[in-house]
């Protein structure tokens, strides 16, 4: 552990704590079912300015001839609140005749500033034809278009599973599942933009599995428009299960060959945009399913040995991860080890090397299905969303966790004089009165900080012996308490969150923990 001293307050530089909140619903909880796409779509994302982005698809619709719709619901705190939940997908016309259709699988993705992406199937059981449909919103969520100048793509025979990724500038990068009857196996179509979604351009497409039902593609992308994607398969010469990698604009390899026993499946992939790629998936091979995982620091030229991350006696299914920069990888997935499917987490500071323990995120009498995992810009917050049944039916949930690296709490006492503190009440909504007792001489400074150690509010008084003291503005003799308010200096109301409270005296430091609620 290394001790940093950082604008007065003590800054420690160890592993990191994740503060959860509780779980809310972002589905309407009812009787009408909601899914999230399965973990290899990613179903949430954030924007630079921490704004969250959600979708999903449900059997419900304002149109009366679109019965079963993509929903999109929103963020602009954190998760604190939430925007109401929107249809994204509206009637759309083929062959001069309204579509009489079901909408599925959404898949999300991020171009800045505020421009958001999703791509989803779309079914019309009158004609019996299916649809990739490409939406999009220019204005951060507010309003959405049909992309591609209202053109679509048909597939025929119907389409599966979307898998879409960007880099967040110009790049994105569209896989789907398709089953081809004449040659009974599964294939994979790919699609490209170098225009941030203006124009569409096909990559190259993986055939030859086998009609087990494997073959779901899940696809990353790195910041010079390489779009790379993995999924599982079953040799067709020796039917073994095998994780394929590829690259989009050609050449396939086994990423993880047949190791001798089980089933593989559910990979998901993910990439730094500088040639890094971190690899998960379900593995069976030791006898029971556990989550396994591997790398590549090369952009796929060669990938380090099968890792092993898991190790209970229920299965452990769906993985999903994502980075947080400096080697930190936060992993989610669904385990049964306690009798029911509940949403685990795991998380890795030193780039895979070492995990932390599993902690379990819920635990609830419903099954949780389809976990996903997005992180806030500036790395402070972590998004978990999957589907859910407490409730009986399907339904999406959300949870927050606040990542705490930097500042704890420490005492730093001299041996005559000292302050004594405390916050009242603890956590907090409005305001916190910091209560105060000085018994010796000096100037005292009382300073409050974020989690990251930034000074946010700080506060300058002079105390007597024997005196107590309190705030208003600035500090002066005889007071005996600060009633803080939560907001900055600048009079700006703060987030919710974690903040450290800082007294100081000639020969006396503490520091105290205060939650935020808002």
């Amino acid at each position: 552990m290394r001790m940093l001293t950082l604008v007065g307050i003590l800054v420690v530089i160890a592993n990191a704590q994740i503060v959860w909140n509780p779980e809310i619903p972002i589905s309407r909880v009812d009787s009408i079912p909601s899914y999230l796409s399965s973990n290899n779509a990613r179903a949430i994302a954030v924007g630079q300015d921490k704004k969250i982005h959600i979708v999903w698809d449900e059997g419900r619709s304002p149109y009366p001839d679109v019965y079963w719709g993509i929903w999109y619901r929103s963020s602009e705190d954190a998760g604190n609140s939430w925007a109401p939940e929107t249809c994204i997908s509206f009637p759309i016309y083929f062959q001069n005749d309204v579509l009489d259709y079901i909408n599925e699988s959404p898949t999300i993705a991020m171009i800045e500033p505020g421009k958001v992406n999703v791509l989803w199937d779309g079914y019309d059981e009158t004609n019996l034809y299916e649809f990739v449909f490409y939406f999009y919103s220019p204005d951060n969520g507010h309003t959405w278009e049909f992309g591609m100048n209202g053109q679509y793509w048909t597939s025929d025979p119907p389409s599966g599973f979307n898998s879409l990724c960007s880099d967040g500038r110009n790049y994105l990068l569209f896989y789907d599942m398709q089953f081809v009857p004449q040659y009974s196996e599964y294939r994979l179509l790919g699609m490209a933009s170098t225009d941030g979604g203006a124009s569409w351009q096909g990559n190259a497409n993986w055939h030859g599995w086998t009609t087990t039902g494997d073959g779901i593609p899940c696809t990353a992308c790195d910041s010079n428009d390489v779009g790379y994607l993995v999924w599982p398969a079953v040799v067709t010469s020796s039917h073994l299960s095998v994780i394929m990698f590829g690259y989009a604009s050609g050449t396939e390899s086994q990423v993880v060959p047949y190791p001798g026993s089980g089933s593989r499946g559910d990979p998901f992939i993910e990439s730094n945009l500088a040639g890094k790629l971190y690899l998960v998936w379900y593995d069976s091979r030791d006898g029971n399913s556990e989550i396994y995982f591997k790398k590549s620091t090369n952009g796929g030229a060669t990938w380090s040995s099968d890792q092993r991350l898991t190790n209970a006696s229920g299965s452990s299914t769906e993985p999903a991860i994502v980075l947080g920069g400096q080697g930190k990888i936060y992993l989610v997935w669904i385990d049964t080890r306690d009798g029911n499917s509940e949403v685990y987490f795991k998380y890795s500071e030193d780039d895979g090397t070492t995990w932390s323990q599993d902690i379990r995120l819920t635990n609830n009498p419903g099954a949780c299905s389809c976990p996903h995992i997005a992180i806030s810009p500036d790395k402070q917050n972590l998004y978990v969303v999957w589907n859910d049944t407490r409730n009986g039916q399907e339904e999406v949930y959300f949870k927050k966790g606040t990542i705490l690296i930097g500042i704890s709490e420490s005492s730093e006492r001299g041996k005559a004089n000292t302050i004594c503190f405390n916050i009242i009440p603890n956590p907090f909504r409005e305001k916190a009165e910091i209560r105060l007792q000085n018994s010796g001489l000096g100037i005292t400074h009382l300073t409050i900080y974020d989690i990251s150690g930034r000074l946010i509010r700080q506060f300058t008084f002079h105390c007597r012996e024997n005196s107590q003291y309190t705030e208003s503005g600035h500090l002066t003799d005889y007071q005996s308490s600060i009633i803080w308010d939560g907001t900055d200096d600048s009079g700006r109301r703060l987030p919710a969150g974690i903040y450290f409270i800082r007294v100081e005296s000639d020969e006396f430091k503490e520091t105290e923990k205060v939650i935020l609620l808002r």
